[in-house]
């Protein structure tokens, strides 16, 4: 599966937050874990993709904001997935049911705790997934933005 996974990093300028961002997907991608390889807009992200983001976005810009509020909605889209199939389950099983290995279901609950991976769009800029919206503002608010504490993600 191809998809578009974000950080945001503290930079200022935009080869200080390519490098910046190279090395936490290079984290990312160490053994192979949680994900296999990356390409970054500015080196082959654009054969899959096109054009269609920038190398690099300010926080402040309207693509930026874009791509924040992208990866924290598809963050909670996944979420809300895996919970939903965890209800279903849940609700329909006895608990001996449950702790049958069902792939699926234990695939739920690891992607509900795993902090990157597949069911995570958006990292700081420690390579750590943003998966709760402390999180996400405790990153946002690190940027002396008076327009950023107004963004509504």
């Amino acid at each position: 599966m191809h998809k578009i996974i974000r950080s945001i990093v503290y930079a200022d300028s935009e080869n200080k937050a390519l490098s910046s961002a190279r090395g936490v997907f290079d984290r990312l991608t160490e053994g192979q874990r949680p994900f296999d390889y990356y390409d970054m807009f500015n080196n082959g992200g654009t054969s899959h993709w096109g054009r269609k983001y920038p190398a690099v976005a300010r926080l402040d810009s309207r693509t930026g904001k874009r791509m924040v509020v992208d990866g924290w909605k598809f963050t909670i889209r996944e979420m809300r997935q895996h919970l939903n199939r965890i209800r279903k389950m849940i609700d329909s099983c006895k608990v001996s049911e449950l702790l049958n290995d069902d792939p699926m279901l234990q695939y739920d609950f690891f992607s509900i705790g795993d902090y990157n991976g597949a069911s995570c769009w958006l990292y700081d800029d420690d390579g750590q997934g943003i998966k709760n919206r402390d999180h996400l503002n405790n990153t946002l608010n690190k940027w002396d933005d008076d327009e950023l504490k107004g963004l509504d993600v």
